[in-house]
């Protein structure tokens, strides 16, 4: 469920007069395997800059990162990153209702604008959106950070036709890009912010 400052909506065809901010490109992005950035408050780090960047909208394992000498362009990964960005928006835009628009994040998100907490979303397909009018900055950058967790299925089926409801599919048969048909459901694990993200004004 989105917080008090969002409201989870339809996925429907933008409205043609509005204003968009497209908020995609190079994010910077941190593996978090131990669960402490919250904690930690990555949300509000001062300087991103020595994390690596990834192509953003992407499938964490299909597209990975632009550079992780570890692990190659492919990340087969399970547990939280978090995810950054910085930009500006028009004075002009001040006063109109500003929306924060994903239109699809693989898992479990979590949202703050300028070190504010937005809300959170559960789900692969759907649109979801923050009214984020009154947390603008209109006169220098804004700071975006993304916490997106994607737990990857177990293999402890009792047999390969069990099913059991995991990150809202059958793990018998995942469609999911690098799923599987099988005891072990998925074969590499997939998540980040796979679609669009904008503003809207």
């Amino acid at each position: 469920m989105c917080s008090q400052f969002g409201s989870l909506k339809g996925d429907k065809p933008p409205i043609q007069n509005l204003q968009r901010i497209d908020l995609g490109g190079r994010w910077k992005y941190i593996l978090d395997p131990d669960d402490v950035g919250i904690r930690e408050k990555y949300f509000i780090l001062s300087s991103y800059e020595e994390f690596p960047e990834m192509r953003i909208p992407s499938n964490w394992f299909l597209n990975g990162a632009d550079s992780y000498p570890e692990r190659g362009q492919e990340i087969d990964y399970s547990g939280v990153m978090w995810f950054q960005r910085e930009f500006e928006v028009p004075e002009r835009l001040k006063g109109n209702l500003i929306e924060l628009v994903f239109r699809g994040v693989d898992y479990f998100t979590e949202v703050w604008l300028n070190g504010q907490n937005l809300g959170s979303h559960e789900g692969y397909f759907q649109l979801f959106s923050f009214n984020v009018s009154s947390l603008l900055d209109y006169h220098g950058p804004n700071n975006l950070v993304v916490r997106v967790e994607s737990p990857r299925e177990g293999s402890e089926d009792e047999w390969y036709m069990h099913k059991r409801l995991i990150k809202g599919i059958f793990g018998h048969h995942d469609a999911r890009p690098g799923g599987a048909w099988g005891a072990g459901g998925q074969e590499y694990n997939t998540g980040g912010i796979w679609n669009d993200v904008f503003l809207q004004a």
